[in-house]
């Protein structure tokens, strides 16, 4: 009697170009060019992957003119941690299961919103949990000019006859904004916001992807009585610094703000105390308002300096 055959996952690669959709959210933004090549089997285990540095593919527009594609990044998919992106000139492993991965190699059409003098920024929001830009139909907020909106949101395009600050939502559909791409362009990026200078021009992406380890499996039950709420956290909001989290952003002075609350609330019993120590618990409190407030104001100072600071740097 023969024994148990198990087949090994497969590696395939394909390649897609990012159709600059100008209505988003109308579905696919692919166009699949070349067929699906299988790369053969691997063993489960670690993959090592390297991602070239400024690659580029001969194609034809839809118009039958030549046109040269720039690798964008690559999404591999279903492997054993999730989806996985990797950016031109990163390397990184994956975790391979038992399932086959597919690694799709994102072009973008060079001639397209990365030229000095395109008028404007092309924007798309890609959703690396699906493996796929998003249909989500709001993705940003024009900090600088809410007028925009529409047009950045629907149609994908920012104008930069002035400044603006694009910013990413901390979230679409529940899954948590990662980080912006500039695939090509003269922008600057920090954390969530996007900064387009007057005569910008470019292609970037907003990534959204929720952390691996969160959301999978069962919450725990703490002895048999009730389900844990659980969220992931960055290892800033560990040491109260503020980062991001699972729930959206947790901003550097949100400790001090449970103290202040915490200190209106032992004003609030000193009431039921006995008359002798009311004035002490009282003079706590109050202790305890200053300083939360200094440190809180120090932290309100600190952000408004950074934005100071960025807005110039951008504005020149």
């Amino acid at each position: 009697m023969g024994g148990a055959i198990f087949a090994m996952p497969n590696i395939i690669t394909k390649n897609v170009t990012w159709v600059p959709r100008g209505i988003r959210g109308h579905g696919s933004a692919y166009q699949p060019f070349g067929p699906n090549v299988p790369n053969g089997n691997v063993n489960a285990g670690t993959l090592p992957v390297q991602v070239p540095m400024g690659e580029t593919l001969p194609s034809t527009d839809a118009e039958g003119n030549p046109e040269n594609l720039i690798l964008a990044f690559v999404c591999v998919t279903n492997t054993a941690d999730g989806n996985e992106v990797f950016f031109p000139g990163q390397t990184g492993t994956i975790n391979v299961g038992s399932g086959d991965v597919t690694f799709t190699n994102i072009f973008v059409p060079q001639g397209y919103g990365g030229q000095p003098g395109d008028g404007g920024v092309s924007i798309d929001a890609f959703d690396v949990n699906a493996g796929a830009f998003a249909d989500d139909p709001y993705f940003v907020n024009v900090i600088t000019d809410a007028s925009l909106n529409n047009e950045a949101n629907l149609q994908g395009w920012v104008p930069s006859t002035s400044p603006e600050d694009v910013q990413s939502f901390n979230s679409i559909h529940g899954v948590p904004f990662e980080q912006w791409l500039m695939v090509v362009g003269n922008d600057t990026i920090n954390q969530e916001d996007l900064f387009i200078p007057t005569g910008g021009y470019g292609v970037c992406f907003a990534f959204f992807k929720t952390p691996v380890g969160n959301g999978g499996g069962t919450r725990p039950n703490i002895s048999g009585l009730y389900e844990a709420i659980y969220v992931w956290v960055s290892q800033g909001v560990k040491v109260d610094g503020g980062g991001p989290t699972g729930n959206g952003p947790v901003p550097p002075w949100n400790p001090y703000v449970l103290e202040m609350i915490a200190a209106l609330a032992l004003a609030q019993s000193a009431g039921r105390l006995n008359a002798k120590l009311q004035g002490q618990v009282l003079q706590t409190a109050a202790r305890q308002v200053l300083l939360s407030a200094e440190h809180i104001a120090s932290g309100l100072n600190s952000q408004a300096a950074t934005h100071s600071q960025l807005k110039e740097e951008f504005s020149n």
